[in-house]
């Protein structure tokens, strides 16, 4: 059982008026007809193409049509090789982030720090009594919700909140608000490793959630709750964040029903977020484990997690 924690050619005339006719036309002409045969549909490359092939029947025109032939094929090549490269990066990068998991988490027992975020005094006053405010008025904090909430803005301040506007605006800036680390607790897990499988074992309620995540290093998998999430990217955080600095790597899958120009209709939403984030804090050199996990059907939140623990 989950459980909840807070937590844009120019046309240059030169030479002879024959020239600069014929250079004219190759380079308002030709030139972006190759633009065109790389970025445009098919069916526009074509309608170009029969437009030059008609310019190439004269002696200029054939020279530059061999010309065309000639950049079409390097600009194609470029793309291919670009491609495969872009590929190729992704592969080693996502390969050298199961490497550097494997090699955190090589001790068969682990101590788990679990951290908690506590913000100044001032701010969580504020929060207590925004919370109150809206727990008092339910069913009016639903509709405001579902029809003034925009992603990433949040809510539009409202006195109902009990709070005001200059209060309301600390919790919106929270981001900017310093944080204090604070270990909540402690607990131990295991480390069961089978040939390219990593799982963990934990005998404390609090540290259950460690059984529900897999790592296939052989196809270079990150599991959790049945889950498969992809490689999302390298992490080097600078020294402002809340743990300092520190390197790894992230997972993450994000799922919804929710379109860009949809209402949000909070019985109606379908969502699924999972992140990881596994790294090594740089000032105490211990391994820093970070889940996000939120799962909502049709407006029931059946798992809202936010963990980041120690793992030394």
């Amino acid at each position: 059982m989950l459980r909840e924690h807070v937590f844009a050619a120019t046309c240059l005339p030169f030479g002879s008026p024959g020239m600069w006719v014929q250079q004219r036309y190759w380079h308002c002409r030709i030139a972006p007809m190759i633009y065109n045969a790389v970025f445009m549909s098919g069916f526009q490359v074509f309608e170009n193409f029969y437009s030059f092939a008609s310019y190439s029947n004269t002696t200029v025109g054939s020279k530059h049509f061999q010309a065309f032939i000639m950049i079409f094929r390097i600009l194609i090549l470029v793309t291919l090789i670009s491609n495969v490269a872009s590929g190729q990066a992704a592969f080693k990068s996502r390969t050298k982030a199961f490497e550097f998991v494997d090699s955190l988490l090589a001790k068969d027992k682990l101590t788990v720090e679990f951290l908690d975020f506590v913000f100044p005094q001032e701010v969580q006053d504020i929060l207590l009594r925004v919370q109150k405010a809206m727990a008092e008025k339910k069913e009016w904090s639903e509709e405001y919700f579902s029809k003034n909430y925009k992603a990433g803005e949040g809510l539009p301040y409202h006195e109902n909140f009990g709070v005001t506007r200059e209060e309301y605006q600390k919790i919106k800036d929270l981001d900017k608000t310093p944080l204090t680390i604070v270990v909540q607790g402690t607990s131990t897990i295991g480390r069961n490793r089978t040939t390219g499988i990593l799982s963990f074992s934990a005998d404390e309620e609090k540290a259950k959630l460690f059984e529900l995540l897999e790592i296939d290093f052989k196809n270079e998998l990150m599991i959790f709750n049945g889950d498969t999430i992809a490689y999302h990217n390298e992490i080097n955080a600078p020294s402002t964040t809340p743990f300092g600095e520190w390197h790894g790597y992230s997972w993450k899958n994000e799922i919804s029903n929710l379109g860009d120009n949809e209402d949000l209709k909070v019985d109606k939403l379908v969502s699924k977020i999972i992140e990881i984030n596994m790294g090594r804090v740089k000032q105490n050199n211990k391994i820093l484990f970070r889940l996000k996990y939120k799962d909502v059907n049709k407006g029931q939140v059946n798992a809202n997690v936010d963990m980041a623990c120690y793992l030394n």
